[in-house]
Parts: C-alpha cells; structure tokens; sequence
C-alpha cells in the first residue's frame, strides 16, 4: 500500500513517521514517534474532516481501559487534521478471525467479548454511539482488548471487514433500521450481535455477493443458529431483532443474558481469571484453562460423545466443502464401500458389542452424576438470574403460533406454487438419471461383490438385472412419493407406514425378479461369518425349498428396512446437502442390522440399500440456499402481484 507520507517524514510539527498502518474512507493511519520518543498513531483526516473532527472532539476526554486514547487534535501548516491517538502493537480481532477461521471457542469468545461490550457499554452510558463496530477496529495490546475508531462516521463497502462508505457502520454490521435514518445505541447492540456471532463461529449471520443482497437479509431475513450453543443463540436472537423497540435494551442486559454480573463488565486481561456471579450472590473464580460456559449438553459433556462427534463434525465439512471436487469424494466413498463389505463379518458384531457396552457405560455415568451433590461450576443456570432458555420459552409461550411463518415454511408454500406441468418434467427427470444411475452402479456393486463382468454372461447378467431392477424400483418410488410430499413436512409417522408398505411391494417384485431371472442366490451358512447369527429356530419362515430367501423374506427385508429410515428426506429439494455421507452410512446400517435378524442374501442385500439412496440423492432435484431464498422471494413476489390485481 502507498501512502502519502513516506518514513522520516514531519508533516505535522513535533511527531516524526515511522511507517503507514493503514487506510480507510476518513484517510490514512501512521505509526509515528514523538521528538520525546513516545510512540503513537497519527490518523490523517483527508475526507470530511468537520464531521470527523467533530466525532473525535466528542470522544477526547473518554477513559476507560478497552478504549484507545485519544490524546489530542492537531492541524497541519496545510490545515488539514491529525488525531494524535495510542498505538497498538498487536493484532485486531479480524487478523485473530482470519487465523481461526472456524471460530474460537465458547470460553476464548467471551473473554473477547465481555471487554468490548464493557468498552460499548461506557461509550452508551456517555452518550456515544461506536456506529461501526467490527472486527478490523478490536484491537488486542498485549492481553488487553481495546475498541478502536469510536465516534467517527465511516464509510464502508462491500468488503465483509474492511470496507467503508458514507453510510454509517458497515454492511455486515448494519442494524436494519439504519437505512431509516435511526442511529440509537440499539445499532451498536445489533452490531455486538453480529460480531458475538461472527466470533463463536468465524462467519457473519449474514452474507451476500453484493450489498443490496447483504442488507436485504437484514431487513428480511433470520440468522440460521443451529449449530451455536446456549445461551449465546438466545443471546444473538434478541440482539438481532429487526425491530429496535424489541431488541436487547442495553449492553448491560446482553452480558446478563450471557450469565455475566454487573462487576464483572470490566476485564483487564484476557490471561486474568474470571469470577462469575451465582444466583445468590457467592462468586466462583474461574482460571483460563475452566470454561466460562456450559457444554452443549448443559453439563459435563460426555467424552465418547465428544470425540466422536467433533470427527464426524470433521468429516461433515470436508465432505460438504465446495472446494473439494465430486470425484474424490466418490473415491473415497467406494475404497470404504469395499473394506466395510471386506470386513463386515466381524465389524457388525463388534460394533453390536460396543453399542451395548456403551450403553451399560452411560447408565452407570449417569447414576454416578445423580448421586455427586456437587453442583457443576461451569453451567451458567446457576449463576445468573436470566436464564435465556427460560426466558425464550415464555416469550414463545406469549407468540401466536400463527402469527409468522418460518423460513422452511415459506419454501414449502414455494414449492408447493410450482406449477403442475413443471412438477412432472423434474420427476420424469430424475426418473432417467437414477435409471442411467442404477445400471452404472450396479456393474461397481459387482465388482464391489466380487462378480467379474469378464466371465460368461450367464454367471453375472441375471444378478446385474436384478439389481438394476431393484434399484430402479427402489428409487422410483421414493422419487415419485418424494414429489408427492414435498409440499409440507407432514406426519413423519404415518410416512413411515407408507413406506413400510411400499418395502413390501418392492420385496414382492423383488422375489418375482428372482425367480424370473432364475438368479441362484441361496441363504447364507448359518454359522458362517456371513450367516445368519440368531438361532431363533424360525429358519423355516425364510427359506424356501431350494434355499434360497422366501417370499416373506424380501417382504420383511424390504418392508423393514423401508419403514425404519426416512427414506422420502432423500429426494426433497430443501435437503441440506445433496449427496449426504452420513445418510449413506445410516442406511446400510440400517440394512445391516436387519439382515443380522433376517437371514438375506449377503453381500447384495447391503449393497442394494446402499445403491437405492445413492441413486436417489444423486437423481433427485435439490435446492441450494441462494436458489431457496429466490424460489422463496419469486413466490412471496407472485403472491404480492396477485394480491394488488
């Protein structure tokens, strides 16, 4: 960057330029030495200096310890304006971001922020509105986190962090009620919101490609928390209410809803011990290593549960990064695909085992937890009197149910405005692609199986039309009955029984495929790794006289397996992602533990269920966000037109 003072330079009388720091719509910031020595930074107003100085002139005589001093105001021999001001070495909380890009950590975050909102909180209680708090102006000076730019109007853009404009704050920040004109201090609690969220996650609640977008989601839209825990989601709910009047009141309040005391909005070190206050007063020290807030859970979190599920949090986002091609991804879905087939004679049992000395292991724990008197010190129901979960609930409980549609609603009405015609065509669509689909992967199932396509035709062509068949026949109906529920969520239980009878219409023409295409697929050994396990005596119900699977056998495999999963969640448009890894897994999991109580043939019976959700997911139209939110506003614009006619 090029600045318009170059090092060694004296513009200003008795302040020598080290170095310029940075730029922003007001002009320039230099690191700059005193002819005593003193380090400071100099900030060159060359745009709108009577409303800068002004700003500035209102905010000279502030004190407080997560502020940066202002030191005084200065003009140069060509009058134009130099704020002498702190330098601060370190970091800013956006650097700090851009380093962690998943966040920081509930603890880490609230000593960030209590700093801030006291900062804020001082400002307000002085009659000063920040307007542009962010990021790029949070500033950490050895431990001590201090607000930076506090009373100056800026510019901003479209840039997520950096950006500037005439307006006042900046793009991601800006409270919804700015555009009207309004520029109370609920701005800066909508802004605290923002950057409370942006800091627990990494990402602001509301993205765009371009400015009008970003600010349309500010006066529209809801911010999706459903991966924030408590009480920061209660916390960012009421602070980003688009309604002034009805968002939190004060700073104070905000660090209350966190489980904060009022003594404690004053923090000099983010290596300082923290005390929070308990409900009747006691205080409880915490050190930097204990954290400030409760689990997930609301209690001490489960280890087991938490290492498993940060890895599969892990692999969720490198399968759902959009950075990472689709091929890798179905390589790695076939290479597990084969050693899970390879080795399932033992992984089954073994992982029954584990699921149920895992179960014993909670029980025990749980009894354990019941029976400690001692009161758990990191869970913020006991220290503070608003307890946000509580007070979500009354609020809910004061709502009309009726009153707003959610978001997921709207889209459903959305969909459900698509005209017939259109309907048709995207599910005589997704019917050819999950055919072409089906007989692709079913050459991979048998290589997967172990079936060589190089042999005669007669020892592999009867099983690769069975299970193209099957797998047509499985998708079809999941794709037309899908179609067919997508306008609304609906009652999950009696879906359930629709598809349990569809399983075992599809288990029927599964065994006349069979026998059609004379396939020779007898029951495995019992006894064998690949055999049925249970010795229940009731062999005789699944083996006809040759030994292959009866009738009842494809009609309770089918009929269970159908009516276990929510099958129909695989072809809705409003799925979260279109090929889901974890889905994949649950369903031939699912497909295992039947065919482990109902003898089938292996390994087909695994593969076929695998096959039918891969084909429906990769068939099935799918929404992405952005084309959910224009369906939704095309719709809600329809709507409008038809209305006004």
């Amino acid at each position: 960057m090029k600045f318009t003072y170059a090092s060694g330079s004296k513009p200003l009388d008795g302040f020598t330029i080290k170095r310029g720091v940075g730029a922003g719509g007001f002009g320039e910031v230099f690191y700059a030495l005193t002819d005593a020595g003193k380090e400071v930074a100099l900030k060159h107003i060359q745009r709108n200096l009577d409303i800068e100085m002004r700003g500035v002139k209102h905010c000279l005589n502030l004190k407080h310890p997560h502020l940066v001093a202002l030191y005084d105001i200065k003009f140069d021999d060509a009058g134009e304006g130099w704020v002498v001001m702190e330098y601060v070495r370190g970091e800013n909380l956006k650097e700090t971001l851009d380093r962690r890009p998943s966040g920081l950590s509930p603890e880490e975050t609230i000593r960030w922020f209590r700093p801030i909102a006291a900062a804020v909180g001082y400002l307000h209680d002085h009659g000063i509105v920040h307007r542009d708090l962010k990021p790029g102006n949070i500033f950490n000076d050895a431990g001590t986190i201090k607000i930076g730019d506090y009373g100056l109007s800026k510019f901003i853009s479209v840039s997520r962090r950096s950006g500037q404009t005439e307006s006042v704050g900046t793009f991601h920040y800006m409270a919804p009620e700015i555009g009207k004109g309004v520029y109370g201090k609920e701005i800066d609690i909508y802004a605290l919101g923002i950057m409370l969220h942006e800091i627990l996650t990494g990402r602001v609640p509301f993205e765009g490609e371009s400015s009008q977008e970003i600010i349309m989601k500010h006066l529209t839209a809801e911010p999706d928390l459903r991966g924030v825990p408590e009480p920061f989601r209660t916390t960012i709910t009421q602070a980003l209410h688009k309604d002034p009047n009805k968002r939190t009141g004060t700073v104070e309040e905000m660090l209350a809803n966190l489980g904060l005391s009022k003594n404690e909005t004053v923090v000099a070190s983010l290596h300082d011990d923290v005390t929070i206050q308990r409900a009747n007063g006691a205080t409880a020290p915490q050190s930097p290593e204990e954290p400030i807030v409760a689990p997930l859970n609301g209690g001490d979190e489960e280890p087991v549960a938490k290492a498993v599920s940060g890895g599969m949090r892990s692999v969720a986002d490198w399968w759902n990064n959009e950075n990472v091609s689709l091929a890798p991804k179905l390589l790695v879905l076939v290479l597990c695909s084969f050693a899970l087939i390879a080795n399932l004679g033992w992984l089954l049992p073994l992982g029954l085992l584990a699921g149920a000395v895992y179960m014993v292991y909670l029980a025990g724990r749980s009894i354990f937890l019941h029976m400690n008197d001692t009161p758990t010190r990191n869970t913020v129901t006991e220290y503070s009197p608003y307890h946000p979960v509580v007070m979500t609930r009354k609020e809910r409980a004061k709502e009309k149910r009726t009153q707003k549609l959610s978001r997921r609603e709207r889209q459903r009405e959305a969909l459900a405005a698509i005209p017939l015609d259109l309907r048709m065509k995207s599910l005589v669509g997704s019917f050819l692609i999950s055919a072409i689909s089906a007989a692709v992967i079913s050459i991979l199932a048998l290589a997967l199986g172990g079936v060589s396509v190089e042999g005669p035709l007669a020892t592999w062509a009867p099983l690769f039309g069975w299970l193209t068949a099957m797998t047509i026949c499985g998708s079809w109906s999941i794709l037309l009955v899908g179609k067919l529920w997508e306008r609304n969520e609906g009652d999950p239980w009696l879906r359930r029984f629709a598809m349990a009878g569809i399983g075992l219409v599809i288990g029927l023409i599964g065994y006349a495929a069979g026998q059609a295409l004379l396939l020779d697929m007898p029951l495995p050994v019992e006894g064998t790794v690949t055999g049925w396990r249970p010795n229940l005596g009731l062999r005789g119900w699944f083996e006809s006289l040759d030994g292959s699977p009866s009738l009842t056998t494809y009609a309770i495999v089918f009929g269970a397996q159908f009516g276990l999963l929510r099958w129909w969640k695989l072809s809705d448009p409003l799925r979260k992602t279109r090929l889901s890894l974890w889905t994949l897994f649950v369903t031939v999991m699912t497909a295992a533990l039947v065919n482990y109580f109902t003898p089938f043939i292996q390994p087909w019976g695994l593969i076929l269920s695998g096959a039918i959700s891969l084909v429906v997911q990769i068939s099935a139209p799918w929404y992405s966000p952005k084309e959910r939110e224009a369906l939704r506003h095309e719709q809600q614009a329809m709507t409008e037109t038809s209305a006004s006619a």
